[in-house]
C-alpha cells in the first residue's frame, strides 16, 4: 500500500499524504483480516501441537524436534504467543507439560548458543564484540530477542538444527516441565521439581542445543568481515580489469 501511494500521490505532499493514507488503509485490514486469522492459526497450530506430542512414540519426538527447530521462526512471524498461551492453559490446568514449554527452552538454549560460536570465527571487532553481547544478554539476562534478530537471520538454519538435536534429547530423556520461571539461565532450577533425574536430562539437553548451534556457527554460518570482503575483491579479475579502464 505505501508503494501504491507514493507513485499516486503528488510528490509535494508525499511526505505527508502517504504515511497517512498507509495507515489509514492497513489498520482497519489488520485489526479486521490479519490479525484475526494470524490468531486462528495460532490456536489451530498449538492445538496441532497438543495433539501430536501427546500421541507418544516417534510422532511426539519428532514434533518436539519440529516445534524446537521452529520456535524462534515463530516468534519472528509473532504466531508463539498464541501457542504458548495455549500451553499455559494446558499447564494451569493438568500441572505439567512435555511439550510446547520444553520446545520453547531447548529454542532459546539454541538462541543463545547461535551468538557465541558466531562471536568466535568473525574477523570484526565490532561485530565479535555484538555477538559475545548477544549470548551473556541471553543466558544472563533472559532477553533473547538482540540474538533473534540481531544475529537469527544471518544463522538462522544453525539455530535451528540446534534446537531439533536439543529437542531430541529432551524428548529421549522425557523432560517434562513442573514451573514456569525464569527466561535466562537459572530456568533449569524448575525442572528439578520432577526429581534430579529430570533437572539433569534438561542441562543436558540444553546444553546440547547450545553447543551444537554455536559449533554450526561457528564451522559454518561465518560471514566475512568488511575489511576482508574488500581485500579479497581487490584482486579480482573484475576489480582489475575497471581500474584498467579507468586509468585508460
Amino acid at each position: 500500500m505505501e508503494c501504491f501511494f507514493q507513485r499516486v500521490i503528488p510528490k509535494a505532499v508525499a511526505f505527508s499524504f502517504v504515511p497517512f493514507a498507509t495507515v489509514l488503509v492497513m489498520v482497519p485490514v489488520s485489526l479486521c483480516i490479519t490479525a484475526p486469522a494470524g490468531s486462528y492459526l495460532g490456536m489451530l497450530l498449538g492445538q496441532l501441537m497438543f495433539m501430536l506430542g501427546n500421541s507418544g512414540g516417534i510422532v511426539s519426538l519428532l514434533t518436539l524436534m519440529g516445534l524446537a527447530a521452529g520456535w524462534e521462526f515463530l516468534k519472528i512471524a509473532g504466531v508463539s504467543n498464541v501457542v504458548l498461551s495455549l500451553a499455559y492453559a494446558q499447564f494451569m490446568s493438568v500441572g505439567t507439560d512435555s511439550c510446547i514449554l520444553i520446545a520453547a527452552t531447548m529454542a532459546t538454549f539454541a538462541v543463545w548458543g547461535m551468538p557465541f560460536g558466531a562471536s568466535l570465527r568473525v574477523a570484526d571487532k565490532d561485530e565479535k564484540t555484538l555477538m559475545l553481547g548477544y549470548s551473556i544478554s541471553g543466558v544472563l539476562g533472559g532477553v533473547s530477542e538482540p540474538a533473534l534478530y540481531g544475529c537469527g537471520f544471518k544463522y538462522g538454519r544453525c539455530m535451528a538444527i540446534g534446537g531439533a538435536v536439543g529437542g531430541l534429547v529432551a524428548a529421549v530423556g522425557h523432560v517434562t516441565a513442573y514451573t514456569i520461571g525464569m527466561t535466562n539461565v537459572l530456568m533449569v532450577i524448575g525442572f528439578a521439581t520432577g526429581g534430579i533425574p529430570n533437572l539433569l536430562w534438561c542441562c543436558v539437553a540444553g546444553g546440547t542445543a547450545f553447543a551444537v548451534s554455536a559449533a554450526l556457527s561457528y564451522c559454518f554460518g561465518v560471514v566475512p568481515a568488511k575489511g576482508q570482503a574488500t581485500g579479497d575483491g581487490a584482486d579480482s579479475p573484475e576489480t582489475v580489469a575497471s581500474a584498467a579502464e579507468v586509468s585508460a
